[in-house]
């Protein structure tokens, strides 16, 4: 399940060996999806859902990415040490832990992490755009497209009200 700035998609992600080297991989510009539903973010507009075959979607233009199987996401090694962090993309307000080296400064995680999705865990989604489908407001590992993120920022402590 992913999403662009211009629509959502579901479907089957063909993977070749190891996921995140997939993802990642710079010889590869598109993400390709069988057995799709794609349905413009908004509803009642001129383009309308589809059904498709098999669609590719330009890895540049993927703002977030959720694998929707278990046994894809518990493909996904990560660093033990998360620093928690929200952030700011065209789409949605996310709040999450970003996996991070012992030596990595939370504040350079973009410059140290130069492939095209950033691995978020435990993320909340808050979504600044209505969706025809679905999108998960929780999920316990999410990609998001690094390009995409405008702003991020410590997360602060989760407060208890009494």
């Amino acid at each position: 399940m992913l999403m662009t700035p211009s629509f959502h998609a579901r479907g089957q992600l063909h993977i070749v060996g190891n996921l995140l080297d997939f993802l990642n991989d710079p010889g590869r510009d598109a993400l390709l999806l069988s057995q799709a539903r794609v349905a413009p973010h908004r509803s009642g507009g001129p383009l309308r859902s589809m059904s498709l075959p098999q669609i590719s979607v330009r890895k540049q233009e993927t703002v977030l990415l959720y694998l929707v199987e278990q046994e894809a996401r518990a493909q996904i090694r990560l660093l033990a040490r998360r620093e928690p962090m929200i952030l700011h993309t065209p789409l949605a307000i996310l709040r999450g832990a970003l996996p991070l080296s012992a030596e990595a400064r939370s504040e350079d995680f973009l410059a140290l992490v130069q492939t095209p999705f950033v691995v978020v865990t435990d993320a909340s989604l808050f979504l600044l755009t209505e969706t025809a489908t679905p999108f998960p407001q929780q999920a316990d590992i999410l990609l998001i497209g690094r390009q995409h993120i405008q702003m991020y920022y410590p997360a602060p402590p989760p407060t208890t009200d009494h």
